[in-house]
């Protein structure tokens, strides 16, 4: 990867250990929505990957609704077939997006992009795990409070117990 961008609350006592304070927490979902804002802004083509095809289609309804001049892709099915993932890639190639944003589990995302992302040729991609059902409305990211007391996991968590068994 070109830049790791870790979701975690040891970020800012590392930042201390090491002499590099760190003024705020930048979770991966403000990171994505910050990319889709540029998008919007920019004319760039966004991809969505991962989660599921009416997930993806709800996402994409009101990411539309909310910036209609985004130059957004159709979304991509995260439920493949392991021996689809090269025929995944090559499609993603294909719709040539400038900004793939690939909501799938841990370590499922970031071994895709490692794999295909000479064969993807995107110039952006971020790994946004559950951000896709965010933007679809399904679940919702953590208030501040709890995002400023690192305990965004926990409210994940409450929305959907049975994801961490599955």
């Amino acid at each position: 990867f070109d830049i790791v961008i870790p979701d975690g609350a040891g970020i800012r006592p590392l930042g201390q250990l090491i002499g590099q304070p760190i003024r705020a927490h930048v979770g991966l979902p403000h990171l994505a929505h910050a990319m889709i804002d540029l998008a919007a802004q920019k004319g760039y083509r966004v991809l969505l990957l991962g989660a599921t095809k009416e997930v993806n289609a709800e996402a994409g309804r009101r990411l539309r609704l909310r910036y209609p001049t985004l130059d957004l892709c159709a979304g991509i099915d995260g439920y493949y077939l392991p021996e689809a993932e090269g025929d995944i890639a090559r499609l993603v190639r294909d719709l040539q997006p400038d900004i793939l944003l690939v909501g799938m589990s841990l370590p499922k995302k970031e071994n895709f992009l490692l794999r295909w992302k000479d064969t993807m040729q995107v110039p952006v991609a971020i790994a946004c795990g559950g951000y896709l059902d965010v933007l679809a409305g399904k679940t919702r990211l953590a208030p501040a409070l709890m995002e400023r007391l690192a305990l965004s996991w926990l409210w994940r968590f409450l929305q959907e117990p049975r994801r961490l068994f599955s």
